[in-house]
């Protein structure tokens, strides 16, 4: 981060990870000592601890979107954009320039001439409008100014001489929000907007720690994450033979990855103590046809093997990631690999290495050609998790629609213990599926994170690896 202003704080890299593993450090010691708080008081404090530990990521979150991405916040825009109404603000955009550039105040056509020769590329343009409806974002200036600076200095390179300090920016961003305002009215009478698209973010090995997910700029959007640009080839590939083998099909005629909603298995609640975890989802398990699993009973390495090689869909409801029961190397061997719901602590978390690339749970999913794998990055309280992922399973399409568990209060007056510098923004509403249409698992993950108490601290911590996949 590198700011204009010489007073600004500098916010890295490494200040931003620290506070992370803070924040989790504390999560999990507040989780283990949890212990059921035999007073109330006690059980308020503990509340409130946890309430305090999601205020802070989320201060964490924010600082990472606005001012590591500022006003480029835009660049993970999942909206449609209309040709021809990004060119009409591009048009008041260029009278807003005219207007306070002293480049172009001079006598004569000079300077309208000179600044006629740059043409700002209409992918700039897009930043702007990506940023959202202005009806929406509690506080475009900074994003905007960002933006605007970026403009001028494209200018400078050109050739187009302006100084800084003879510049009105206050009143040009003022102009462009207008401008932003009436592009927003525009597009809401069409139904472009409706337009569901996906993201996937190809990390460095040194990013998988981070809720990427939930940054104010992505959060709500339909995203998954993966490690390399070859292993999204890969799942490409798949995708296409899935395709050519479903010819005359319905599901032929759509550029999607399907898993058969009729072939799944499931391990619930192996080592017996998660009861009501077992009490949450054995009716709807059992009933689901075509399924087969074990409740309350730890599996050997042969059958979870046959559960991820011959079937479709895999949940797991129990502590960790099922690695006890499942060495890595087999799972990495085998020749096919079914979507799998690894709901239990840190089942995402991956292990660093240096100059190597990380390692973990999901990777041997991404090594065995699993489509998708839906895992936790820290660790998580069992009612919280529960909920978010019984939502998940009903937005998906799986479970029937039931009334969502019953959601314990967290305390609101709780002050934000986070260092930096975050200007919380409204979340932006997205466009929802159109009714009747399925929903993708990543897009559920995303409508189900809001599920929970504690929307950072758990609701965060669950992503997805591998790419969109929907039940057939």
């Amino acid at each position: 981060h590198s700011s204009r202003d010489p007073d600004d704080e500098s916010f890295g890299f490494g200040q931003a990870k620290r506070e992370l593993q803070e924040i989790i450090a504390l999560a999990d010691y507040t989780t283990h000592e949890k212990q059921s708080p035999s007073s109330k008081n006690a059980r308020v404090d503990w509340w409130e601890g946890r309430a305090a530990l999601d205020a802070r990521l989320k201060e964490l979150l924010d600082n990472m979107s606005n001012i590591w991405f500022g006003g480029f916040q835009g660049l993970f825009s999942q909206r449609w954009i209309r040709p021809d109404l990004l060119s009409r603000f591009q048009t008041s955009l260029n009278v807003t320039l005219d207007n306070h550039l002293p480049s172009r105040q001079g006598s004569g056509k000079k300077g309208q001439q000179q600044c006629r020769q740059t043409i700002l590329d209409p992918r700039v343009m897009e930043l702007f409008v990506s940023l959202g409806d202005p009806a929406h974002f509690s506080d475009m200036e900074e994003p905007l100014m960002d933006l605007l600076y970026f403009v001028v200095d494209i200018l400078q390179f050109n050739g187009e001489r302006n100084a800084y300090d003879e510049i009105d920016f206050d009143a040009m961003v003022i102009e462009t929000v207008d401008a932003l305002r009436q592009y927003h009215e525009a597009a809401k009478r069409h139904k472009d907007q409706s337009l569901i698209e996906h993201t996937v973010l190809v990390l460095d090995k040194e990013l998988h720690c981070f809720p990427w997910e939930s940054l104010p700029c992505l959060d709500g959007h339909a995203i998954t994450r993966l490690p390399s640009l070859s292993c999204l080839r890969d799942r490409i590939l798949q995708q296409q033979q899935q395709r050519s083998s479903l010819i005359g099909s319905e599901q032929d005629k759509e550029q999607r990855r399907f898993v058969n909603r009729h072939k799944g298995a499931f391990v619930l609640n192996p080592v017996g103590d998660l009861g009501a975890t077992q009490s949450t989802f054995e009716h709807q398990l059992s009933n689901l046809s075509g399924w087969e699993g074990l409740t309350a009973s730890e599996p050997n390495e042969e059958q979870m093997k046959a559960y991820l090689q011959e079937r479709d869909v895999f949940l797991y409801f129990g502590h960790g990631s099922g690695q006890q029961y499942i060495r890595p190397k087999t799972i990495q061997r085998l020749d096919r690999c079914a979507v799998a719901l690894l709901m239990g602590c840190s089942s995402g978390k991956l292990t660093e290495a240096g100059e190597f690339e990380a390692y973990g749970t999901p990777m041997s999913y991404m090594h065995a050609g699993c489509p998708a794998v839906l895992a936790t990055l820290w660790n998580v309280t069992d009612k919280d998790i529960d909920r978010f992922s019984h939502v998940v399973l009903q937005k998906w399409g799986l479970f029937q629609s039931e009334a969502v568990l019953n959601s314990s209060p967290t305390k609101k007056s709780v002050r934000s213990r986070g260092k930096g510098k975050a200007r919380a923004a409204s979340p932006v509403p997205l466009p929802s599926p159109p009714e009747g249409a399925s929903v993708s698992l990543d897009q559920a993950v995303a409508q189900a994170r809001n599920s929970c108490n504690f929307r950072y601290l758990n609701g965060a911590a669950s992503v997805v690896y591998g790419i969109p996949v929907f039940l057939s």
